[in-house]
């Protein structure tokens, strides 16, 4: 188990330096974020080379990346460019926000795709087929369309929940349901699979053969059996969780990592875009990290592999 462990973490290690350098070239090929944000019509040229020799990006490419890569390591990015406050704190006073929110997703789709996968896998006929519809028209629904749907729906029409915002539990209702909507059913969809194949397996019916009530033998054998499938999901619910923030943030002005990044992006304010990409990057890991290592505790074949 510790060479596993080890393996893994060396892996989340060559991850992120990989990300990091993947994020300073990208971004160095765009130009000089001095030249990108200053407008020529009233800053000279001698005052625009004071200022990218002052920000030290007159310096050789290579010299610039391992300074680059000191800093990351340290979590310094370097100062917004806008805000004149570091990068690094700009990003962190957003993880909160989109923490929450993502928390809130994963629950919804936790709590609702088990017992909804469970249900259609045991019973045929038209429960089956409305779960299997929903789950993929849920699967195949845009999070910003369905959030502005919400909004019309919720907000506009019934006056029930505020638009956007951060701060209640109301504000966190419609955001955290779109952001969910695409998980919910791929997971729904995913994990009613794995069940239908562990309940054509041997020990399904000797635990029937037993006795056991089909309660027991779902929640006691099958799903136990089918968590590994769900183990590896939180990964990729994760991920797609990260990819949706960004969007659902912007639509109800949730002041997340993805709103900030979006802002960032929009105002050319490059250090903070590389310090919410890097971060963001740093969760996925780290959460992809966490599965591996619970998937070798459920599954000892892992471990021994």
């Amino acid at each position: 188990m510790a060479h596993y462990v080890a393996g893994r973490l060396a892996s989340a290690v060559g991850v992120m330096f990989a990300l990091v350098t993947v994020v300073f070239f990208a971004v160095n090929v765009i130009g000089n974020p001095i030249e990108l944000l200053v407008n020529p019509d009233f800053v000279s040229p001698a005052e625009v080379d004071a200022l990218v020799e002052a920000a030290g990006y007159n310096r050789p490419l290579h010299e610039r990346y391992v300074e680059y890569l000191g800093g990351a390591v340290r979590g310094d990015f370097g100062n917004s460019a806008l805000q004149g406050r570091a990068a690094s704190e700009i990003v962190i006073e957003r993880v909160p926000a989109t923490a929450l929110l993502g928390a809130s997703a994963i629950a919804i789709t936790i709590v609702f795709s088990v017992p909804l996968a469970l249900i259609a896998a045991r019973r045929s006929g038209w429960i089956d087929t409305s779960i299997t519809a929903i789950a993929t028209a849920l699967a195949s629904l845009p999070s910003f369309w369905l959030g502005i749907g919400l909004i019309f729906l919720f907000a506009v029409l019934a006056s029930w929940l505020p638009t956007g915002g951060y701060g209640s539990w109301k504000q966190l209702v419609m955001p955290a349901l779109a952001l969910s909507a695409l998980p919910l059913g791929f997971t729904t969809l995913v994990l009613m699979a794995a069940i239908r194949g562990e309940y054509g397996a041997q020990y399904v019916t000797v635990a029937r053969s037993k006795g056991l009530s089909e309660r027991l033998v779902a929640w006691r054998h099958v799903l136990r059996n089918a968590a590994l499938v769900m183990a590896t999901q939180i990964g990729l619910l994760v991920i797609s969780l990260m990819n949706g923030t960004v969007l659902i943030e912007a639509v109800f002005a949730w002041p997340g990592l993805g709103q900030v990044t979006l802002q960032a992006v929009q105002s050319r304010d490059l250090p903070v875009v590389m310090a919410a990409v890097v971060y963001l990057g740093l969760i996925v890991t780290l959460v992809n990290l966490a599965v591996d290592l619970a998937y070798a505790r459920l599954d000892p074949r892992v471990r021994l592999t």
